[in-house]
């Protein structure tokens, strides 16, 4: 008959187990558990996200309201890592919000003389990009702005 343990035997004993030397020990056999079967442990991952998309879903919810630090820290590490990806999210975005090809842009932006359409400044803040204006009824697009400008309109509750 196996041995039955009290909490506090239970608790001694994990005591007794965590010592410096022993968690420095775990930790090394994890980490090399995981260098070693970390894609076969990733593909597990994925292929349970892939057959519970709602759980996935609510999971990675979950974590982004918990570490919200975390998560804004990866993400600027990852356009750090990926500007040209970064870019040609943004001009996709473009296409799909406000029905403009990246040169359809290109082209409103220099036919209001490479500015803000606006105040006319050449910097576009202090976020440095520029913010395309449209009416949030009709979709049409107005112009491109500056950060305070199109700030600015937001206040205005988007009259300009």
């Amino acid at each position: 008959m196996p041995r039955v343990r009290t909490r506090a035997q239970k608790d001694a004993r994990n005591a007794r187990e965590r010592t410096p030397e022993r968690i420095e020990a775990k930790q090394a056999y994890d980490r090399a558990y995981h260098d070693a079967n970390g894609d076969k442990k990733r593909a597990a991952a994925s292929a349970w996200a892939v057959a519970n998309p709602e759980r996935a879903r609510e999971r990675v919810q979950q974590w982004r309201r918990e570490n919200p630090a975390r998560k804004n820290e990866l993400g600027r590490l990852w356009r750090g890592a990926n500007p040209e990806k970064v870019r040609a999210s943004t001009r996709e975005q473009l296409l799909r919000k406000y029905d403009l090809t990246p040169a359809q842009w290109d082209a409103l932006f220099v036919s209001q003389g490479s500015c803000c359409a606006v105040c006319h400044v050449t910097d576009p803040g202090s976020n440095g990009r520029w913010h395309t204006d449209h009416d949030h009824e009709t979709g049409k697009v107005r112009g491109i702005l500056c950060l305070r400008c199109n700030m600015g309109i937001g206040q205005f509750n988007d009259e300009p």
